[in-house]
């Protein structure tokens, strides 16, 4: 089996990501110099679902735990919660740092009542919508074959 360094596109449609559309918003923010606490905290989030597409999940998870300490500390649980759903969704959740993020964004959404987002969590835990998996869970499935 061979490893790709992108996700699949049909996937990506299919889960309503348009990774051209955050390659120009990393770049509008940048170009228009807005360099506040929570535009990084989402640029450094921006930036890591695309370095998880295009198949870099270390350099992934690396400004995945950047982005979630960002936005933690300015106090913004909700969309630490959202990032972490999105990185559940692009990442294998059984990726150690993706487990305790899950874990973290359930224990918000459940104290929020949120229940459409916690089921939007639990369903990519189940990695039922995840287009990218670590090196890791891509060795386990070429073994089996």
């Amino acid at each position: 089996m061979t490893t790709t360094s992108m996700a699949d596109p049909n996937q990506l449609v299919t889960l309503g990501i348009d990774t051209h559309a955050e390659v120009h918003a990393v770049a509008a923010l940048d170009e228009r110099g807005l360099h506040t606490p929570w535009l990084q905290g989402e640029r450094l989030a921006i930036r890591a679902g695309l370095a998880a597409l295009d198949g870099r999940p270390a350099e992934a998870i690396h400004l995945y735990t950047e982005a979630l300490q960002a936005l933690r500390e300015l106090g913004l649980v909700f969309e630490v919660a959202q990032v972490t759903i999105e990185m559940a969704t692009v990442l294998d959740p059984s990726i150690p740092e993706v487990a305790a993020a899950i874990e973290s964004a359930r224990a918000i959404l459940s104290g929020l009542r949120a229940r459409a987002f916690l089921d939007q969590l639990e369903a990519a835990a189940q990695g039922q919508s995840s287009p990218v998996r670590s090196e890791r869970s891509r060795s386990r499935d070429t073994s089996t074959v």
